[in-house]
């Protein structure tokens, strides 16, 4: 094959690829949207979420702990030794355009989670079954703490290259439902507040995917499968402690269901986002500041 046409066939690559990553983002905003909407616009959706936030006193001991640790270490301080961390590891790998774009997805995705949960309204429909925050009113959807930690695995994700982004995709599904879970286990957040910040962070995230991917990427070998095999055995594992947690002392409760579903829909959300991002640029890698193509 020629030059021009092995320029043109990189081109269409990327242009498929660009596009796979804005309907994703497409589809992560539909989720948003609908999760709103039904969650918090209507009886039956703010009921179910109460019953799933009701539900989770059946959460208790070590868990709670880390939960309560991990959570504790988010602040205005390790937010910017994070991201700047992120735009550090890009300069070593000499991807500044990458981490640059990446670094500001993700502050994108943070302070316009805190926007988000200032403007949209909230009507009580549904009276809470167990006493929830006075915030609870309003200024929860989606959270933010699952945002920053999703929106990070995810700019980690995005940063490195092709054949260690789908193992990295394995740390960052940990890292988002960890937060995703814990901020409904502490009681900080309804269910639904966390599949909002996933849905929030994959919307700001894909989108800055397809940027980098139209101009700054080039074709990659494809990773093997065994990454993404061990993310999806890591959310099963989770849904399973989290079956045997919940169902383990039986109680006969209205939120024991709405708790486990929300619960596995949260840890489900939090693996599938970054599996599918590392998917997505299976067969993309970043150019460095010393390529020319």
């Amino acid at each position: 094959m020629n030059s021009t046409g092995a320029n043109e066939s990189r081109n269409r690559l990327r242009r498929r690829t660009a596009a796979h990553l804005l309907m994703g983002a497409s589809l992560a905003g539909l989720l948003l949207a609908a999760g709103y909407f039904f969650f918090v616009r209507t009886a039956a959706g703010q009921h179910w979420d109460n019953e799933g936030y009701a539900g989770r006193q059946a959460v208790v001991g070590e868990v709670r702990t880390f939960d309560s640790d991990i959570l504790a270490e988010v602040s205005k301080q390790t937010l910017m030794i994070s991201l700047g961390g992120l735009f550090v590891i890009s300069l070593i790998l000499r991807r500044p355009v990458v981490g640059l774009v990446a670094v500001t997805a993700a502050a994108a995705a943070i302070f316009g989670a805190e926007f988000l949960k200032n403007v949209l309204p909230r009507e009580l429909l549904s009276v809470p079954t167990v006493p929830v925050p006075a915030y609870f009113s309003a200024d929860t959807y989606p959270s933010g703490h699952t945002t920053v930690g999703t929106s990070l695995a995810l700019a980690c994700v995005l940063i490195f290259g092709a054949w260690l982004r789908p193992w990295l995709a394995v740390i960052a599904g940990l890292m988002s439902s960890s937060y995703a879970t814990a901020v409904l286990f502490m009681g900080w957040h309804r269910p639904s507040d966390a599949l909002g910040g996933i849905a929030w962070s994959g919307f700001c995230m894909a989108c800055a995917a397809a940027l980098l991917v139209l101009f700054h990427g080039h074709h990659a070998p494809p990773a093997k499968w065994a990454a993404w095999i061990f993310s999806a055995a890591a959310a099963f594992l989770l849904i399973a402690l989290l079956a045997f947690t919940v169902f383990s002392h039986p109680v006969d409760s209205p939120s024991t269901i709405p708790f486990f579903s929300m619960s596995a829909a949260i840890i489900v959300a939090g693996f599938a986002l970054p599996a599918w991002l590392a998917l997505a640029l299976a067969h993309i890698d970043w150019r460095s500041s010393l390529h020319r193509e």
